[in-house]
């Protein structure tokens, strides 16, 4: 993920960006502001609660009364353990998504 798809990203959808001393270490990007994800952690900042915090704050900045849709892969247990704490329900459904970034 280059910092050039980053900033063409994050001009079209809501986007938030965790820093640690001037640099970044994770962020969340967005689809629209209904359709959540993905979110990413640099590996030598996991376990600091920075995801939580990234996902905190995209719900706050949506607020009460927007729902949205959050894509997790089947395999991200950490996402998905957090993001059923935070009550969200979870579908049974499998999603295949399919994007073209031109």
């Amino acid at each position: 993920l280059s910092e050039e798809y980053l900033l063409r990203r994050i001009k079209d959808a809501p986007a938030l960006l965790a820093m640690h001393n001037g640099h970044p270490v994770g962020f969340f990007l967005t689809h629209s502001v209904s359709e959540l994800g993905p979110v990413f952690i640099d590996p030598l900042y996991r376990g600091m609660n920075i995801a939580q915090l990234l996902y905190a704050r995209m719900l706050f900045e949506l607020g009460p009364s927007n729902r949205a849709v959050m894509f997790v892969f089947t395999s991200n247990i950490a996402s998905q353990t957090y993001i059923e704490r935070m009550s969200c329900p979870k579908t049974d459904e499998t999603i295949v998504w399919f994007w073209n970034d031109n």
